[in-house]
């Protein structure tokens, strides 16, 4: 496919603080090595873009840099300068331009304030709120899978478990993609 026909696609982004498996998510969908794996939070400096195929469908998948200043997502205006405020403005450009938001989250650490706050900017905004989709990574087993349970106190929908290491429900979660894509396209 040709950039024009990509431009075309649906685009969807990862968001959430850093290191909830962002970048092991994007090289998973994506079947490709292509961003940078690290358990170092911030390693992620910039965004990656890819082209995810599924069930006879494509979209544009975007892998954001950890989200570390929650207030970035209320649309106020970032002028600083440093590598920080512009990975931010970045992650914000991607969030405004998204059919889908794919809000990514720990399960093995749990229920952190970082991921309350982010949660809270983004039900804040209307649009944000009605395309997200909560993501639980890191279910390796049963065990793990019941204490996604707690996410659903973020008010964005009842958590989707995956482990994004091992592949373990991405298959079904680009089914729901897939289909989450074609009902947000009256947003638009």
């Amino acid at each position: 496919m040709g950039n024009d026909n990509q431009k075309k696609l649906p685009l969807v982004v990862i968001c959430g603080r850093t290191n909830v498996g962002k970048s092991t998510l994007f090289n998973c969908l994506t079947e490709k090595r292509q961003a940078l794996v690290s358990d170092i939070a911030g390693t992620t400096r910039d965004s990656n873009l890819g082209l995810v195929e599924w069930a006879n469908s494509a979209f544009n998948l975007v892998d954001t840099a950890g989200i570390i200043d929650a207030r970035c997502l209320s649309g106020k205006k970032i002028t600083e300068t440093d590598i920080d405020s512009q990975t931010q403005k970045q992650a914000k450009h991607y969030l405004d331009q998204a059919d889908l938001i794919l809000f990514l989250v720990d399960a093995k650490t749990g229920l952190l304030v970082e991921d309350k706050e982010l949660a809270a900017g983004l039900k804040k905004n209307k649009i944000y709120k009605q395309k997200t989709l909560v993501i639980a990574n890191k279910v390796d087993n049963f065990k793990t899978a019941n204490e996604a349970a707690q996410f659903n106190k973020l008010g964005l929908g009842e958590p989707f478990v995956i482990s994004a290491a091992n592949g373990l429900g991405t298959g079904d979660l680009l089914d729901i993609v897939i289909k989450k894509i074609d009902e947000n396209k009256v947003y638009h």
